[in-house]
């Protein structure tokens, strides 16, 4: 394992964040965050990795994003994360852009987030993180009655969140934050907000937003993550612009291959493992200018890790109990550039050709084709599940959800303890996505499905978008998910 350059060094020194008040009330301590930071520049030995206890259990995520939890596997970023911690202490409102696959969400999920939460000089610091989906306000009452969180709303206390009012963020916090609390929305996905939306709540979701960040409460503060090519939308907001453009923009760009490094050795010299020499190298060098390879990266290598654990050697023992990830098993899963590719192929091959028709059908209904004024673009669509219907269709898709290649959120609400009547009801709150927008240009079958029939998902997507938008205004009584009362 490798050190960065000195210079590469200095310039990781020179983004920490020096001072340790924001207004007097968001007070950190970021010495913290410099001692974990110089930690991982020191370099640890081969003998010292291999000495400590095996770990057999992969330390890579595949295409899983980062969340809070996974901090002490988060690797690489500091920099970016010591420039978003001065960022949150200076500004109520902060928006990070980057191409899809960058890394931007994680950044914010497993490393700010976590140092904000250990370095803020108060046990009350309360983090809201979701993503706009069919109604933003809708995705921030879920979030409000999670039961994972550190806070607990009462379902009567938040359910005005639903009517979706330009003042509705405003009255929340003015409503039940208390004075000694310090609130973080991380609003991430933010570019699905211009995907298929009621304008409307659209416009007094973004209003809300505005409210409060002009408000400049210093123990409320708001991060935005979007796609950089969905900017141009805020154009059409020009108070959301405004204040965007007081130096409230930062973006994410490539990892130095010293970062890099770090985000491949580190995750498995904490399970005491290492690559075999030359391997880490090959690796940067195959992702250099790969368009969003971190999601690739960090799917090949819990590929790798996965086929050390399943291949046995002469002697018995499984190739991992060597300590080492080696070349050979690199190669076989084709490398970054390949491993996706092939292993998705790979789970469409063994289906039967009813399956294979049905994965056609499930994946066309989780792709969107939106016009700008640059051309068209193919982004992830997040999907209810009641729009999969049969048992062929639904045994399928969890086929692909059961590899990771698609994420439901109905065994989030699960996990969230969010408490639902009935099993009906759970379907209607469930959605499906892909796991990663990166197998939209990784998957060439994908693409070729996408280019045949895009007049038609952009119809099906605004049928479907219609008869829900009807079914919700004709339905007796909204659908709630039942929470702490």
């Amino acid at each position: 394992m490798s050190q960065p350059s000195p210079e590469r060094k200095s310039q990781i020194q020179d983004n920490l964040v020096k001072d340790t008040t924001v207004n007097g009330n968001f007070t950190f301590t970021p010495q913290q965050i410099e001692t974990y930071i110089e930690s991982q520049l020191v370099e640890i030995s081969v003998d010292k990795v291999t000495q400590q206890k095996l770990i057999k259990s992969s330390p890579y995520k595949g295409l899983k994003r980062f969340n809070v939890g996974d901090r002490e596997y988060f690797f690489g970023r500091d920099a970016l994360i010591a420039k978003l911690f001065k960022a949150v202490k200076k500004s109520s409102f902060s928006l990070v852009l980057g191409a899809s696959g960058s890394g931007k969400s994680s950044a914010v999920r497993a490393g700010l987030i976590p140092d904000l939460k250990k370095s803020l000089n108060s046990p009350k610091f309360y983090d809201f993180i979701f993503t706009p989906n069919q109604d933003p306000f809708e995705s921030l009452y879920r979030c409000l009655l999670s039961e994972e969180k550190d806070y607990q709303f009462r379902k009567l206390d938040v359910d005005f969140v639903r009517e979706g009012k330009h003042n509705t963020l405003l009255k929340l916090i003015n409503k039940l934050k208390k004075n000694e609390e310090h609130w973080f929305f991380f609003i991430d996905q933010f570019e699905q907000l211009f995907i298929d939306y009621d304008l409307e709540k659209r416009k007094n979701f973004i209003e809300g937003i505005v409210q409060v960040a002009k408000k400049e409460d210093s123990s409320v503060r708001i991060l935005l993550a979007m796609r950089s090519d969905f900017l141009e939308q805020f154009s059409f907001y020009p108070t959301l612009g405004a204040i965007t453009n007081q130096n409230n923009i930062h973006l994410v760009t490539e990892m130095y291959p010293d970062e890099l490094r770090q985000a491949i050795e580190q995750p498995a010299a904490k399970h005491g493992v290492v690559f075999e020499k030359g391997l880490v190298e090959q690796i940067i060098k195959e992702v250099e200018g790969q368009k969003g390879y971190l999601p690739l990266l960090q799917y090949t290598l819990d590929m790798l890790w996965q086929l050390e654990c399943k291949t046995v050697g002469a002697d018995g023992r499984p190739y991992i109990e060597d300590r080492t990830l080696n070349k050979k098993n690199y190669v076989a899963l084709d490398g970054v550039r390949g491993a996706l590719k092939k292993r998705v192929n790979e789970i469409y091959n063994n289906l039967n050709q009813e399956e294979q028709s049905a994965t056609k059908q499930i994946f066309v209904k989780l792709v969107n084709i939106v016009d700008t004024e640059y051309g068209s673009k193919t982004v992830s669509r997040r999907a209810n599940r009641r729009e999969f219907v049969g048992k062929l269709v639904q045994n399928t898709l969890q086929t692909f959800i059961d590899e990771n290649l698609l994420v439901s959120s109905a065994e989030d609400l699960s996990a969230a303890k969010l408490q639902v009547s009935n099993s009906d009801l759970l379907k209607q709150l469930a959605t499906v996505e892909i796991a990663h927008e990166i197998l939209l240009y990784s998957w060439d079958k994908l693409n070729r499905w996408i280019e045949q029939e895009k007049e038609a998902i952009i119809l099906k997507n605004w049928l479907t978008g219609e008869t829900m938008r009807w079914q919700a205004i004709c339905s007796p009584a909204p659908v709630t998910a039942v929470g702490t009362v």
